[in-house]
């Protein structure tokens, strides 16, 4: 799975400044953060920072929308993405790890909006 996820994955280069994903918007697929850091954001506020080895989009697990603004911090971010249907694909043929992936996506998205229920 691992080899077939990085064929896939494609390099990103966010500048300062720049919404990587709006809040209300469907996420295109999975941003895995090499280098940089991106505020989650609601009305400007930053309310979670993800850095280096981490990732987002990943509510396309839930089909949802996104629930915040994902803007990179004050230095570029550089990424590597996978489209939503190159990723969907190659789950297909591996249900159980795409039922983990759901599983700590569900979590990430409660933590998440716990913290946004408190702002």
């Amino acid at each position: 799975m691992i080899r077939e996820l990085l064929s896939n994955m494609v390099p990103r280069v966010f500048f300062s400044g720049q919404k990587i994903l709006k809040r209300g918007t469907e996420s295109r697929g999975i941003y895995f953060i090499l280098k940089g850091r991106v505020f989650l954001t609601i009305e400007n506020t930053a309310l979670v920072s993800l850095s280096d080895n981490s990732y987002f989009g990943d509510c396309l697990f839930l089909q949802r929308n996104s629930t915040f603004n994902y803007v990179p911090g004050d230095e570029d971010v550089r990424c590597l993405f996978i489209d939503r249907s190159a990723f969907e694909t190659i789950c297909r043929h591996y249900p159980y790890e795409h039922d983990i992936l759901r599983k700590v996506a569900y979590q990430r998205n409660e933590y998440f909006n716990d913290i946004r229920k408190k702002f």
